[in-house]
């Protein structure tokens, strides 16, 4: 009894938070211009998970946070201007700062309280879980992450969604075996 229900928890988590997330990754599509809501304030962030950074920005004293997150278990790197990297590196080469470290939150710490503007909407995860994507920043009336930068991201996810299936199914194949 105790195996048939390890078994139906091990499948219930794989098709609950991998292959449902893939395919809500993969059925995401850029979204039409209205449903992009854009929000203005103080920009900000925080560390999420490992390297994983969440933008964000300061409206009337409330914090509200973004995701760049392609699918529920990706990580949130947003995909910023190599311009701005190679500036950051190349100023850091100048003073002569460690330049082999991660960028982006170097980036986050530059434009801390400046003004910015995010573009995004909202992408279904899974089932139960919807969060807000960024699809544009601007920051100090620069544009760090455009259109562009975001709709080539959320093509690749739709067009590598096997990838990841492919990658998923190690797990697949343990579930069956204690089946």
């Amino acid at each position: 009894m105790g195996r048939v229900v390890f078994c139906l928890v091990l499948a219930l988590f794989y098709f609950y938070f991998m292959l449902i997330p893939v395919f809500f990754s993969a059925s995401t599509k850029f979204p039409a211009e209205g449903d992009i809501y854009y929000t203005e304030g103080l920009f900000t962030y925080k560390k999420s998970v490992k390297h994983s950074y969440l933008p964000g920005l300061i409206v009337n004293g409330d914090t509200d946070f973004f995701t760049c997150n392609p699918s529920y278990l990706g990580v949130s790197l947003c995909n910023v201007d190599r311009k701005y990297i190679t500036e950051l590196h190349e100023d850091f080469k100048r003073q002569n700062k460690p330049v082999n470290v991660d960028l982006l939150p170097e980036l986050y710490k530059k434009w801390q309280g400046k003004p910015a503007r995010i573009g995004w909407f909202r992408q279904r995860y899974s089932i139960l879980s919807t969060r807000k994507r960024v699809i544009q920043i601007i920051v100090d009336d620069n544009e760090v992450l455009s259109n562009s930068a975001a709709m080539e991201m959320i093509n690749w996810e739709r067009g590598n969604w096997f990838f990841h299936i492919l990658i998923l199914s190690p797990m697949l194949i343990v579930t069956l075996l204690y089946v």
